[in-house]
C-alpha cells in the first residue's frame, strides 16, 4: 500500500491546505479588515476647515488649520486604542474640556497633546453647537 498516495488525499492534505488557508487570512485579510474598521470609526470624526482655525483662535490665539488637524489625528491615534470614537458633537464643550485632562495620564499623552485634542474637540463641539442654533433661529 503505498502510504504517500494515502496521506495526499486524506484528512492531513485537508488540515494542511486549512493551515495555509488560515494563514492568508492572518497576514492578509485581518490586517486590511483592521484598518478598514479604524478608518470607517475616523471616517465619522469631522476633518476641521479654515473656519474652525478661525474660530479656535479665538479662544487659543496663534491656533492654526494644523494644530486643529494635529489634534485630530492625535485623537484618533490614541483614543481609539481604548475605546471608540465619538465624534466632537456628540457631548458639549464642558465636557471635552473636563474629561481630556482625565485622559491624560490613561493615553500616556503629553501637555501638548492634550491642548491639541482638546483644541480640536471643542472646536469641534462649539461650532456644531453654533450650527444648531442658526438652524432653530432660522427656522430650518
Amino acid at each position: 500500500m503505498n502510504t504517500k498516495k494515502w496521506k495526499h488525499g486524506s484528512f492531513f492534505h485537508f488540515i494542511s491546505d486549512m493551515s495555509k488557508c488560515f494563514r492568508h487570512i492572518k497576514e492578509f485579510i485581518l490586517p486590511v479588515f483592521l484598518i478598514s474598521v479604524l478608518g470607517s470609526c475616523a471616517g465619522t470624526v469631522p476633518q476641521p476647515s479654515p473656519r474652525h482655525a478661525e474660530a479656535a483662535a479665538k479662544q487659543w490665539p496663534g491656533t492654526t488649520l494644523q494644530d486643529l488637524v494635529r489634534g485630530r489625528e492625535l485623537y484618533v491615534s490614541h483614543c481609539s486604542s481604548c475605546h471608540s470614537l465619538y465624534s466632537p458633537t456628540e457631548y458639549p464643550a464642558e465636557h471635552w474640556r473636563k474629561i481630556v485632562p482625565e485622559m491624560k495620564v490613561r493615553a500616556k499623552i503629553g501637555e501638548d497633546e492634550v491642548l491639541n485634542i482638546a483644541r480640536y474637540l471643542i472646536t469641534m463641539s462649539e461650532a456644531d453647537s453654533i450650527s444648531r442654533r442658526r438652524k432653530i433661529s432660522d427656522g430650518s
